[in-house]
């Protein structure tokens, strides 16, 4: 998987404070979030930015989908993650809660 590269990629050049690799990281992430057609597209990159933010504690890619991609009318996203709520971490709830913005009827 070319996100878990990323991912990894993102992690070494934090540890090691390689700058270019960082931002090399962050590029490929936004040029992927700018150029997202489908929902199973979208998913992926929602799942690659909260392992970002889960094992790198890092919420940059995050804060880049939510901004990009998070629009509280489009609960198709959301809805596949709530659909099971019995099997969602409860670290997953709060970039849901971005994503859903002020839509209360999610």
């Amino acid at each position: 998987r070319s996100g878990i590269y990323a991912a990894y990629g993102h992690k070494l050049s934090v540890v090691f404070e390689v700058r270019w690799l960082e931002e090399e990281c962050r590029n490929w992430m936004a040029n992927k979030i700018d150029t997202v057609k489908s929902i199973e597209e979208k998913v992926f990159l929602f799942e690659e930015c909260y392992y970002v933010l889960k094992r790198l504690e890092k919420g940059v890619f995050m804060e880049m989908f939510t901004n990009e991609l998070g629009r509280s009318d489009d609960i198709e996203l959301i809805s596949i993650y709530l659909s099971d709520l019995k099997s969602i971490e409860n670290e997953l709830f709060q970039p849901l809660f971005q994503q859903a913005g002020s839509n209360s009827e999610i």
